[in-house]
């Protein structure tokens, strides 16, 4: 059966591709896998695939580095991963509180999570590909991409035997906007070893250090709440005390940076043979759950694991069984954070059960077991 997915001009997102080859043992068959998509789930897959004597190629439709819309908040699950490659973030997070006009409710982590800006990590991914012998070419975008090969907007063709698809959370027609993401690096703001959550009506923000100098402010709110003009006014008038808290420090950026956000949700991938969808393409989690960057890491090393030895299938069963239980209690949690009665409901409760939280962010964690 012929499998054929065409680009448009409509695209939302921009493409890397990554052709790599690799000549089995038995030499009787030469691979050449292609991953279409950038971000730290596509440079995960790289890294892995380089790690297992893969050469490989990169195809970027940007350049790097580059700032992201990102919690930059590494959960403990990746953390094994990056270790073993000597990236992990240097930036502890040991406790979580969730901030209201009435109450702080915290909790103490049990393994500590890290955070470092996307900027800076990216960087790093690209940066030991390379030194591994990754060749990667920026500023070139994937066109069509059919059954066994993508054409380039320069009409060069290349031709894959294993597709790996990490092109964000708007892969496919179907991913309408819901919500409107905002992030800025703000200096100023004195934070310790720790992520403030901010709820509101419809949406949240978070605030975390990523260095010695920064934070990272971030926050997602309905789409159909606000006009994107006076996105921050309609934020502070709904948390005044989070326009308190940032009123000492200053943007580090020249603006703000937004962008639009689809319904979150694990996706309906098409069931393409010898094709593995990672990260944000095979599913958008909340980002109140943390595990945005966890599961593009995790998803893209496994994925690589399972391409090198040709088995799509295997990966789509693993991928499920690895995220679907997360993902139902990352909505969970994203429901209560948005619905300001529900979580004052839960934060009662907290105060005379302390280790509800606790067990609320160990609901929201997977296992990870990598060699």
């Amino acid at each position: 059966m012929e499998i054929l997915f065409t680009g448009t001009s409509s695209s939302r997102s921009s493409f890397m591709v990554l052709a790599l080859s690799m000549d089995f043992d038995n030499g009787c068959t030469m691979k050449k896998i292609i991953i279409v998509g950038g971000g730290v789930a596509g440079l995960s897959a790289l890294n892995r695939l380089i790690d297992l004597g893969i050469s490989a190629t990169l195809i970027e439709a940007g350049s790097y580095p580059s700032h992201k819309i990102c919690g930059e908040f590494f959960s403990p699950e990746c953390l094994p991963i990056l270790n073993k490659w000597n990236l992990a973030p240097a930036k502890k997070i040991e406790c979580v509180s969730f901030v209201t006009d009435r109450h702080t409710l915290s909790f103490s982590l049990p393994i500590h999570a890290r955070s470092q800006s996307r900027f800076d990590f990216d960087q790093s991914l690209v940066r030991r590909a390379e030194e591994k012998g990754a060749k990667i070419l920026t500023k070139t975008k994937v066109k069509d991409i059919g059954r066994s090969s993508i054409v380039l907007d320069s009409g060069e063709e290349l031709s894959y035997s294993d597709l790996l698809i990490s092109s964000g959370r708007f892969f496919g027609a179907s991913s309408i906007p819901c919500y409107i993401g905002i992030k800025g690096h703000m200096k100023g703001i004195e934070i310790k070893n720790g992520l403030e959550m901010y709820p509101f009506s419809g949406g949240y923000a978070g605030l975390s250090s990523i260095d010695d100098d920064y934070s990272n402010f971030t926050c997602l709110m309905s789409m159909n709440m606000h006009r994107k003009e006076d996105l921050l006014q309609k934020l502070f008038e709904m948390a005044p005390h989070l326009q308190r808290r940032l009123q000492n420090g200053h943007l580090a950026f020249d603006n703000w940076m937004t962008c639009q956000i689809p319904a979150f949700g694990i996706k309906k991938t098409p069931q393409w043979a010898n094709t593995y969808f990672i990260g944000d393409a095979a599913g958008t989690i909340p980002p109140a759950s943390g595990l945005g960057l966890s599961i593009a890491i995790t998803s893209g090393y496994m994925a690589a694991d399972y391409a090198a030895r040709g088995d799509s299938l295997g990966f789509q069963n693993a991928w499920y069984t690895k995220y679907k239980e997360v993902f139902t209690y990352g909505h969970l949690l994203h429901r209560l954070l948005t619905t300001p009665l529900a979580f004052r409901f839960v934060a009662s409760i907290a105060r005379l059960f302390p280790s509800l939280p606790l067990i609320l962010f160990e609901k929201t964690r997977f296992l990870s077991k990598e060699d």
